[in-house]
């Protein structure tokens, strides 16, 4: 039914519940662009991974998360992190999405991270911006 949708925006709660629905959901879609509000679990990020065509994620989540399941996300070119929870994500737990073959530019919400210190993390083909705010 919602087979043609390519971007979605959404906000899918705080619980499992909500994850394990999100991961039904996204195996009917073929997303370009996920923004992507609640929580996030390895499975859910192992769906949205497996968006073939996903090229821009943006993700706000309530809890520390492990990214690295994203680097396994064939075109994905941009990710946006808003950290909206007191423990941000470290440079060293960032390094996974260097693996990330398309990761042309990262953006941290809510974080003091220092850009060039997560740059150096992820190499020079990736953009780093990071937003105390």
């Amino acid at each position: 039914r919602l087979g043609g949708l390519r971007n979605l925006s959404v906000g899918a709660g705080v619980g499992p519940a909500a994850a394990e629905r999100m991961v039904e959901a996204l195996g009917t879609l073929r997303l370009t662009r996920l923004e992507y509000r609640g929580i996030l679990t390895p499975e859910l990020l192992r769906a949205i991974a497996a968006q073939p065509d996903l090229t821009t994620l943006a993700i706000q989540t309530f809890a520390a998360v492990d990214l690295s399941p994203l680097e396994h996300a064939p075109r994905l070119h941009s990710l946006e992190v808003l950290a909206t929870y007191r423990q941000t994500p470290t440079a060293e737990e960032l390094a996974a999405l260097a693996r990330c073959k398309a990761l042309r530019h990262l953006r941290l919400r809510g974080t003091s991270l220092d850009a060039a210190a997560v740059g150096a993390v992820l190499g020079k083909q990736v953009t780093v911006e990071v937003d105390p705010r």
